[in-house]
């Protein structure tokens, strides 16, 4: 959800959040900010190695997109990286 709705890490810090998963599912243990942190970083890591083993072996089209943004503390991001 993090990565897909483009949310910022302390969204999980969050009470309505944390609220709505207590409600939806008591059971569930929500992650600290640092934890999915790490967890996007593992997923970036292995879509990284997928994408350098898939290029040399295809001779596909291959189309890269990116976004630039800046965030509140003025540090500049580029994310988004799609493969066609």
């Amino acid at each position: 959800m993090i990565i897909v709705d483009e949310l910022p890490l302390k969204f999980v810090d969050n009470l309505g959040f944390r609220e709505l998963l207590g409600t939806a599912q008591p059971r569930f243990k929500i992650s600290t900010r640092v934890i999915v942190a790490k967890d996007c970083m593992q997923i970036f890591i292995e879509k990284k190695v997928r994408l350098q083993s898939f290029l040399p072996m295809n001779y596909q089209m291959v189309s890269l997109t990116t976004d630039t943004w800046t965030s509140i503390q003025n540090l500049n991001y580029m994310c988004d990286c799609t493969l066609h």
